[in-house]
């Protein structure tokens, strides 16, 4: 706040006019005058200075410890300042944003040495109007001359608060005052004034400045801390400058106990340094992911690495890099315990009342326990990979990743790639789900899509698992298969290979149609409504008579999943408990998503991808001919 000097006897007898007549002069500043008024309303003497307690002695230096960052900057700040400007009294004082004093720098404040005010509390209840209260308050830099502060004490000096934000709240007060006494030169300090006060703002920004690095500094510690795989800042000459938590566990390891927490010089450390994507990124060169081995005279350690140039000079010149480098065994574990690769669904969420399909669970607990391949069958939407991540829940291997590939998603070159791994795009090194999965599942979902190629290659794969015991149990996962299509049908028309489906076929679920399982139907609706209320944090809603009536009679030519999305949709259209007919969007005993795709183009292609493009699928799914169906793939222009 920059104001003009004010002369000191003037604002004394406005000072001594407001404490005899309780009336403020118009030439007092607004904000001293109502700062006057609440002094005054408090109670708070006029005579001597009464500093709030708010630390004791014992817990100073304990809080001094939490605000070392601030404190060590201002320390060093301040006092090339103070040396030069000694003979004016300045004191400097840092305050926590409840106004109380963790640091003192220089001279006296009303007599009390520096380290003696450390801890007191200078609220405006303890001490009255000053700069730092008006700056507490305003959230604004103030100047306070002598008379203008509540106590005596203060009419012989003045002060300068600066308040010091962080993510805009008040963290700190900076406050400078100076004492006009016998030993100190007020006029000469009233003639810096201007200087003090560009220096303060100086000292201001430059410490919100220091304490903002100093957070994101901490933030990406925390990140980096929190990273599941190790993450180092490499020198030009091989010191590893920074190591995340893990990445200084990795060291320990490499330098050995006996020399854990020195410093680690890779260059001298790894026997293959110059061949190592380290080396290459000291040359500009980005590494993405890549698989590499590290020599080192007692271990040799297999990780997936990536390096990228981080501080480079003037001239271009690469100084330091950052590694991320993760081994193959740390990814396997990570991924056993991520969600995505947990198997999310249980054989006991099957809902069923007939007889067929509880055969089914049961052959399909049969098979998880004997630990060999299985193929599951049955059209779109009938629950295939609900019931493979059954399977795996239920087996020894649950403990182990639940790992998916869906087929139709790759072209047949990087099918092969995403299943046994190799060079990616851009030449980055994947590594393969088979791989991956380990020593639990891999659910290869549409695996009718399988590119023949890679078809051979998976067959190759299974024929070579040798059993471990006599359990029939082998090295790598047990494959769960999915196919909408009748595999052995393919077979013989010469589509799917031959050796693939008789190594997967040994153990086969053929999932029925929702259309054959009619009296499933409402027991189902109602598990799947609790399922999602369950979910969702929503109340449980009931099907109307109405709603059930006419599901039993509803081909559902999506099955399951579709009968999922629609009562998902009603359970937030419904206005009541009850979900009646209209809240399923169906009118005239049809369900309006049933003719939707005759007039909407964009309904009727995410009808057809979601029959995969086929047209016996897509005819069965929205029931009609395929005379009909091909008509209006020709009014789309989509080809059947």
């Amino acid at each position: 706040m920059n104001r003009h000097n004010r002369d000191f006897t003037e604002l004394e007898g406005y000072y001594d006019e407001y404490i005899s007549t309780g009336k403020v002069n118009s030439n007092v500043l607004d904000a001293v005058g109502e700062s006057w008024k609440v002094c005054r309303k408090l109670g708070i003497s006029t005579r001597s200075v009464q500093p709030g307690l708010y630390y004791y002695a014992d817990q100073i230096d304990k809080i001094k410890s939490i605000h070392s960052v601030a404190i060590n900057y201002l320390e060093k700040t301040f006092e090339p300042i103070f040396d030069r400007y000694r003979q004016y009294g300045l004191n400097l004082m840092l305050l926590d944003a409840n106004l109380v004093v963790i640091r003192s720098l220089g001279g006296d404040f009303y007599k009390r040495k520096p380290a003696n005010i450390e801890g007191y509390r200078l609220g405006l209840e303890d001490i009255g109007t000053s700069s730092m209260s008006m700056a507490y308050e305003s959230l604004k830099s103030f100047i306070l001359y002598g008379p203008e502060m509540w106590v005596r004490a203060f009419h012989k000096s003045y002060s300068i608060s600066e308040p010091v934000m962080q993510d805009e709240g008040i963290c700190y007060i900076l406050a400078l005052t100076v004492a006009g006494d016998e030993h100190s030169d007020l006029e000469g300090a009233i003639a810096h004034l201007e200087e003090f006060s560009s220096i303060m703002s100086v000292i201001k920004t430059g410490l919100e400045l220091f304490l903002s690095r100093e957070w994101t500094y901490n933030m990406n510690n925390a990140y980096l801390d929190a990273a599941p795989y190790p993450v180092y800042c490499v020198q030009e000459d091989g010191e590893v400058k920074y190591a995340n938590k893990l990445g200084q566990k990795r060291l320990a390891d490499l330098m050995g106990s006996e020399n854990a927490g020195g410093v680690v010089n890779l260059k001298k450390q790894l026997i293959n340094y110059d061949h190592t994507p380290i080396k290459w990124g000291f040359s500009g060169k980005s590494t993405v992911n890549r698989a590499v081995t590290w020599v080192t005279p007692g271990k040799t350690y297999e990780d997936i690495t990536t390096v990228a140039p981080m501080h480079k000079a003037i001239d271009g010149h690469v100084k330091s890099v950052v590694v991320i480098s993760m081994g193959i065994g740390d990814i396997r574990e990570l991924l056993t315990n991520s969600a995505a690769y947990t198997a999310r669904y249980g054989l006991d969420s099957f809902a069923a009342v007939g007889t067929d399909y509880a055969d089914i669970k049961l052959k399909a607990i049969r098979i998880a326990a004997r630990d060999s391949d299985v193929l599951i069958q049955g059209e779109p939407g009938t629950g295939k990979q609900r019931m493979a991540h059954g399977i795996h829940q239920a087996s020894n291997r649950s403990t182990g990743p639940l790992v998916t590939v869906h087929c139709k998603d790759y072209d047949p070159d990087m099918l092969k790639i995403e299943l046994f791994g190799g060079a990616g795009e851009a030449g980055i090194t994947v590594i393969g789900k088979l791989e991956l999965a380990g020593e639990g599942s891999i659910f290869i979902d549409e695996v009718d899509k399988m590119p023949s190629e890679a078809a051979e290659h998976l067959a190759d794969y299974l024929e070579k698992r040798i059993p471990k015991d006599e359990t029939g149990h082998h090295d790598g996962p047990r494959v769960i298969a999915a196919s909408d299509a009748d595999l052995k049908k393919l077979v013989e028309k010469g589509l799917f290979s031959k050796r693939l489906y008789g190594l997967i076929s040994r153990n086969v679920l053929i999932l029925p149609p929702l259309r054959r399982r009619k009296n499933d139907v409402p027991y189902l609706a109602e598990h799947i409504l609790r399922e999602q209320a369950e979910c969702l944090g929503i109340p449980y809603k009931k099907l109307s008579d109405d709603a059930i009536s006419w599901m039993r009679k509803y081909s559902w030519p999506g099955n399951t999943k579709q009968l999922k999305s629609m009562l998902e949709q009603a359970l937030f259209r419904s206005k009541g408990n009850l979900i009646t007919p209209e809240d399923l969007l169906v009118k005239n005993g049809k369900a309006l998503e049933d003719e939707a795709w005759k007039t909407d183009s964009g309904e009727f292609l995410r009808l057809w991808h979601e029959a995969d493009m086929n047209v016996s699928r897509m005819s069965r799914l929205i029931g009609v001919s395929r005379v009909t169906l091909y008509r209006y793939l020709k009014q789309y222009g989509l080809k059947g």
